[in-house]
């Protein structure tokens, strides 16, 4: 193998849900080396998807243990440094730290001066039911019938014609026409009278 080839490294692996993770890595080899160098860093790449998904994670490191298993990945790089390190140091970690009876007891001693006393809540008193009123029943008042009033043969009947008659002359004027001097003159009148 000594003139210079192109080597593509493809992935597709099934995620299920319907989904896929689908890598290709390319690059120029002359060697079988080269060729297991590309291969490594596939196994690199894929190291770093389904961190947050242990489905997905299983899926990736089940295809790289079938296909990539003697490629290993290139050791890990270490995290990108944090900035704090740089002014404060870096941050102690559990075995850093050594608690004696005496320093636990000062945080405590600390701790109590900040306690809030809360006031105790009087309990709510208990609720008061007043009762519902009852109804009023209104009793129907039952009135006797007023007598009936004779008519006397002077009063007019309900059967009886009403005979209208003009204001000025004495004239018998029609319903019609007292209703149109009424609604022009305001007062019943004839038809001469109102000209």
């Amino acid at each position: 193998m000594s003139e210079k080839r192109t080597l593509t490294i493809g992935v597709a692996i099934n995620l299920g849900n319907y989904e896929s993770l689908r890598l290709e890595v390319s690059d120029e080899v002359q060697s079988e080396s080269d060729a297991a160098e590309l291969a490594a860093y596939l196994n690199k790449v894929l190291d770093g998807y389904g961190q947050n998904d242990a489905t997905t994670r299983a899926s990736i490191d089940k295809y790289r243990t079938r296909v990539l298993e003697k490629y290993p990945a290139a050791e890990a790089t270490s995290p990108a440094a944090d900035p704090f390190d740089e002014l404060f140091g870096p941050a102690p970690t559990c075995d850093d730290m050594v608690a004696d009876e005496a320093s636990v007891t000062e945080v405590f001693a600390v701790a109590e001066e900040f306690i809030i006393e809360v006031p105790e809540v009087p309990p709510m008193p208990e609720p008061i039911f007043v009762p519902k009123p009852e109804p009023i029943k209104i009793e129907p008042v039952l009135t006797e019938p007023e007598p009936e009033v004779p008519v006397s043969t002077a009063e007019k009947t309900i059967d009886d014609p009403v005979v209208y008659t003009c204001e000025k002359c004495g004239a018998t004027v029609s319903k019609v026409q007292r209703d149109v001097s009424n609604l022009f003159m305001g007062k019943t009148l004839c038809k001469a009278c109102m000209k």
